[in-house]
């Protein structure tokens, strides 16, 4: 059986005081839940949040996370390859 894809979340205090942290870390995780099918299973996703998104909403996460899945399917491609 294959395990499903996970979340790592890591930010520092330059992202903004703990509220903030904790806001973008709720987001992300609620963002991964939402977009989970497109990952592939057996992957572990680490986000570094540099700085806090502008405005701070689910949407703005969302799309990152859609961005960001191209990159992963190439990169997961390119490991495959013998």
């Amino acid at each position: 059986m294959a395990a499903e894809a996970r979340l790592g979340i890591t930010a520092s205090r330059k992202v903004g005081c703990a509220v903030v942290r904790s806001r973008v870390r709720r987001l992300l995780r609620e963002a991964f839940r939402a977009t989970r099918e497109l990952f592939p299973p057996d992957i572990d996703v680490v986000v570094i949040v540099k700085r806090a998104p502008e405005p701070l909403n689910l949407a703005v996460v969302l799309g990152e996370l859609r961005k960001a899945d191209g990159q992963l399917h190439g990169a997961s491609a390119r490991l495959a390859e013998p």
